[in-house]
């Protein structure tokens, strides 16, 4: 796009550091007790520590899905986990 303005910036990525991206439909759940979640709330799971035998998505996911009312989701759940060693 011709008329749009871009920024380019670079960073240093420590060994063991990880890069999360991820859709909106990832924390925009609404929860069993019938709350809408913000980036907050999925930002809090992202912090919790792995669990053995399930990769970093698939915890994310069973972790959204267990809260969320239904148990199915209404939008999307895209989400890359990079992990750099």
């Amino acid at each position: 796009m011709p008329a749009m303005e871009f920024r380019q910036a670079s960073v240093e990525v420590p060994p063991g550091a990880s890069f999360y991206l991820f859709s909106d439909g990832v924390y925009e759940i609404i929860d069993k007790d019938g709350l809408q979640w913000a980036i907050e709330d999925f930002v809090e799971i992202m912090r919790k520590p792995p669990v053995d035998g399930l990769s970093e998505p698939q915890r994310l996911f069973q972790t959204v899905c267990a809260s969320a009312q239904p148990s199915t989701l209404d939008d999307d759940f895209s989400l890359v986990v990079v992990n750099f060693d």
